[in-house]
């Protein structure tokens, strides 16, 4: 039964919806439509089986079928043209797919912390596991009975046995288990292990797809243009109404893929205190979905399964908490009861279907109560290779508090794409390459930072090595002796301030300053972190003849040449490998139109990584590849500049050598790992997900130089280790919520490359170029050449 069921729910199948999404409150001020009179306008069934010609476009009629009346559900034939439809699926496959979902095995091994005794509960008794009450329990009762009565879970024969192994459950090694055995069977640890399964498996969770978001604005293609001004007629909402919700959400679903019932919206009764979350649907819980309309669109023709499925539209009477305590079997699970629903719509390419998932307030006009017999879920489809992008779009009006200006951005302006972080060890899978997944993992929230293992394959990473070789590398680091050889000239006598003053370099006030004390001056007063042998070197450098008996007594510090030391350890920290503030080689390599296919490649994958235009990856700066040689470091920086008494400039983009004429606007970074690194090299975040973080603050009040990373790399709040293969991305910038441009520097983004003890360390970078609104416009942020 089990089998013939999943039959018809596997694969993977192309479909869109378009959520529509009004809400006013008469305390809250007007929202964007200025008619304060103006109703939301609502179809009227009519009955079943009635058709409707709607004229949409000019001289094109589309037919409009009514499938239910509670809730009321249209279905539109050839809505979408066929070029339309792959039109669609090409754009989200160019942006890239996101999957949130967490492998089953992945989530044991974080957990395992094994779970043992007997579980509370009907996993505690014997009776609950024994059916047949003949003092047995078999594998068939955990895979018929105890699972799909107690747990709502449709267990195989084949994932009880893996249960059985991992959990080494001795009991079944007969194939049952007896009444004095049950007393040792571990059933809390089972009872564990079938809730992970439920919230985890492909198969068995809630969810299993990927998905993407397009916007519909002014920057838009023509065909996503288009469809905006088709929904705006079919629903006879204004466009403001329709630009003011959700980008268009694209959902593919594969083998397994599913999504079982639920609502789109949120009801208000249980969430009025909650303003609509529109725009930002990433601040739930802090908002509610107040989607008023959803359309789906199918993109392509599927074999079998893949159906969208209604289990109560049209029922009489509906009570859902009733509803859910009284039934037999989970109806809600579409990957066992798919056409146990009372209305089922099998897809087909160009269809859309339609609903309101809420009523209309009788007195207001405007959205009402959420309609519980809205309840639907997409079933899964067979097998045989099926693409589905399930275009989840959601349109609508949002709130504006009074006196605080327009509620939403114009959406004739694109928003810059920000993943949200969620919390740290947030996992996501993303199709960034068709059928080939990468996982991005959140490292921390402030600034978000994310690791791709595997970004690069091994013959990638060495490849843009050789292309960097072959470039030729460069560093800007004079050697030191060269520089003393300029400088032979240094001042004689002491220096004026802290320099000057004996009891600065006498730290234990013994009367005599040592050869370690200078050690410690140079740590305190200079932030320079000084070795025995480079204070010989000083010494004899600089004839430094008042140390000869190793010690300087307050008579001879008179003439100590401090004001030389003071110069010699200012160039030291200036131009030695191990102290100056970076000490490296690097090169610069083009991706656009004209680069090394592989580059080309690479800006594709990192534009759907980001879900930015391959006009915003090329308006950048080139790749810059870096070399670190032992003591290769970079101590902690910003990659990106603030806008703050700053925006009165330009940004760069890809004329760095205009600086200070211009200012690094460095939306976000992506760095590569290109090998594995003997011994150090880690790159460090010292202040991320700080509770609080002021830099000025920071300065002024550390006791030790914690932008030094030769010395205190592992201080850091997150250290990265080097491994080839992996990048690291993170936002140099927020988004500017008003514009959707590049907002300010984000001050928690400084980080920077520790010491490099022994060995070799290659990295890359790209630094992803936007604007703010000022200079959103300006034309080498996208008008760039081909090159």
């Amino acid at each position: 039964m089990r089998h013939n069921q999943s039959q018809l729910c596997r694969g993977e199948d192309l479909l869109l919806s378009n959520r529509t999404v009004p809400q006013r409150q008469a305390d809250q001020g007007p929202c964007v439509v200025s008619d304060d009179h103006e109703r939301l306008f609502r179809w009227d069934p009519v009955k079943r089986g009635h058709v409707r010609e709607l004229e949409l476009e000019p001289g094109k009629k589309y037919k409009m079928i009514t499938l239910a009346s509670k809730p009321p559900v249209f279905e539109l034939p050839d809505f979408l043209s066929e070029e339309e439809s792959e039109h669609i699926i090409d754009l989200a496959e160019m942006f890239g797919l996101e999957n949130s979902l967490m492998h089953t095995d992945e989530f044991q091994e974080q957990h395992k912390k094994e779970v043992k005794g007997h579980a509370s509960g009907a996993a505690g008794i014997y009776l609950s596991w024994d059916e047949n009450q003949d003092k047995e329990i078999t594998k068939d009762e955990v895979v018929i009975h105890f699972s799909r009565r107690y747990k709502f879970l449709y267990m195989t024969p084949e994932e009880v046995d893996v249960m059985i192994k991992k959990l080494k459950i001795r009991e079944f090694d007969d194939g049952k288990v007896t009444i004095q055995e049950f007393r040792k069977l571990p059933t809390a640890a089972m009872d564990d292990y079938m809730n992970k399964l439920k919230e985890l498996s492909p198969v068995h969770r809630e969810r299993n797809s990927h998905q993407t978001w397009l916007h519909q604005g002014k920057f838009a293609s023509k065909i996503m243009q288009r469809l905006r001004e088709r929904i705006k007629k079919l629903t006879r909402l204004s466009d403001r109404v329709i630009r003011g919700s959700e980008p268009l959400q694209v959902v593919k679903y594969d083998e397994n893929g599913h999504y079982n019932v639920h609502h789109d919206a949120q009801p208000v009764a249980t969430h009025s205190h909650l303003k609509c979350c529109h725009l930002n649907v990433t601040k739930i819980p802090a908002c509610r979905l107040c989607r008023y309309i959803t359309i789906l669109y199918y993109l392509n023709d599927v074999e079998e399964g893949g159906e969208t499925a209604f289990p109560v539209a049209d029922n009489k009477t509906f009570d859902q908490q009733l509803y859910i305590k009284t039934m037999s079997d989970d109806l809600f699970n579409l990957m066992e009861f798919c056409h146990a629903a009372r209305l089922v719509v099998p897809p087909k390419r160009g269809k859309a279907i339609m609903w309101y998932n809420h009523f209309v307030d009788e007195e207001t006009g405007w959205l009402g109560e959420r309609d519980d017999y809205t309840l639907h879920g997409g079933l899964a489809a067979s097998s045989n290779a099926r693409k589905r992008l399930d275009k989840s779009c959601e349109n609508g009006i949002c709130f504006r508090e009074q006196d605080k200006g327009p509620c939403i951005p114009s959406d004739d302006e694109p928003r810059l794409f920000r993943w949200d972080p969620i919390k740290k060890g947030h996992v996501r899978e993303l199709e960034l390459e068709e059928r080939k997944t990468y996982k991005m993992i959140t490292l921390a929230s402030k600034p978000p930072l994310f690791e791709i293992p595997d970004f690069l394959s091994e013959s990638e990473a060495n490849h843009i090595i050789s292309l960097a070789e072959k470039v030729g590398l460069r560093g800007s680091d004079l050697h030191l002796d060269e520089e003393l050889e300029k400088n032979k000239e240094f001042v004689r006598g002491n220096a004026s301030g802290s320099l000057g003053m004996f009891l600065n370099w006498d730290k234990n006030e013994d009367g005599l300053i040592t050869r370690d004390e200078i050690i410690d001056f140079a740590a305190d007063f200079k932030y320079l972190y000084l070795s025995p042998t480079e204070v010989d070197d000083m010494i004899s450098k600089l004839n430094i003849w008042e140390f000869d008996d190793d010690q300087v007594t307050p008579v001879e510090f008179t003439t100590l040449p401090t004001a030389a030391m003071d110069g010699y350890m200012n160039k030291i920290k200036e131009k030695h490998p191990a102290h100056r503030d970076r000490f490296s080689n690097q090169a610069w390599l083009i991706q656009g139109k004209r680069a090394d296919p592989l580059l080309q490649t690479l800006r594709k994958r990192l534009s759907k990584l980001l879900r930015l235009s391959d006009q915003i990856i090329r308006g950048g700066e080139p790749l810059q590849v870096v070399k670190y040689t032992k003591d290769g470091h970079y101590n902690a920086h910003y990659d990106s500049q603030p806008v703050m008494n700053q925006s009165h400039v330009k940004c760069c983009h890809l004329e760095l050598s205009l600086l200070p004429h211009c200012r690094v606007c460095r939306y976000a970074t992506v760095l590569y790992y290109l090998n594995d690194v003997d011994e150090g090299g880690e790159t460090a975040f010292p202040v991320v997900d700080e509770k609080t973080f002021d830099r000025k603050t920071y300065l002024d009040t550390m006791k030790v130089d914690k932008f030094n990373l030769m010395q205190y790399c592992h201080d850091g709040n997150v250290v990265v280790t080097p491994k080839r293969g992996k990048a690291v991305m993170w936002y140099n910038h927020f988004v500017d919520e008003e514009t959707g441009w590049m907002g300010e520097m984000d001050e928690y983004s400084l980080h920077g490359g520790c010491g490099l003890w022994s060995g070799v360390k290659w990295i890359a970078n790209n630094w992803i170029t936007s604007a703010d609104a000022q200079w959103a416009h300006y034309k080498s942020d996208h008008d760039i050449d081909d090159r």
